[in-house]
């Protein structure tokens, strides 16, 4: 998730963090969203900067396999544990709750977390193939959210965008 990487930038001492991401978008409107080491956003004018390097021709393209992802499970189960750490754990007990991960990357922990937190947890939204983010689903789309609350008889039901920074509920009536 977006506030994920900002921790992750941080905790893990980290130069930058960058987010490929379509926010609330389709998958074809894909961006970088930047954060320095401190886990901020960076400031329009470097994130300018950046962009026109990145879309420079003149720069050399690197060469094959100058880059890798090396994935750190540890450092992603710190940032659940901050999230499940936030609420007194039980808290959510007796909730029923409908959650639509926008096929985005809340789809990975959202469900864990809020379960770890005492609730009952369904979801939609939550198999992403890198295509499918916010494809009818998610914040901006809440009309299927709402009708699975009202019919299925749920306490609540929270809608993510693909990036998992923007969040709505809609309560037990189907209202937002």
């Amino acid at each position: 998730t977006t506030p994920g990487l900002a921790y992750a930038t941080q905790a893990g001492a980290f130069d930058a963090g960058v987010m490929i991401s379509a926010s609330h978008n389709p998958f074809a409107d894909n961006g970088l969203k930047v954060f320095s080491r401190d886990g901020l956003k960076l400031e329009d004018a470097m994130e300018s900067r950046i962009e026109t390097i990145i879309l420079d021709p003149a720069v050399a393209t690197p060469r094959e396999g100058a880059g890798r992802a090396v994935p750190d499970d540890a450092l992603v189960r710190r940032y659940v544990q901050v999230l499940e750490q936030a609420i007194p754990a039980g808290r959510f007990s007796g909730l029923r709750l409908f959650l639509d991960c926008a096929n985005g990357s809340a789809s990975a922990i959202a469900p864990a977390v809020f379960r770890h937190l005492g609730a009952a947890v369904e979801t939609q939204g939550d198999t992403p193939n890198g295509r499918n983010i916010n494809l009818d689903c998610g914040s901006l789309h809440l009309d299927g959210l709402a009708a699975q609350v009202r019919e299925g008889g749920f306490d609540l039901g929270l809608a993510f965008d693909g990036d998992a920074d923007r969040c709505l509920a809609i309560d037990r009536r189907g209202r937002v």
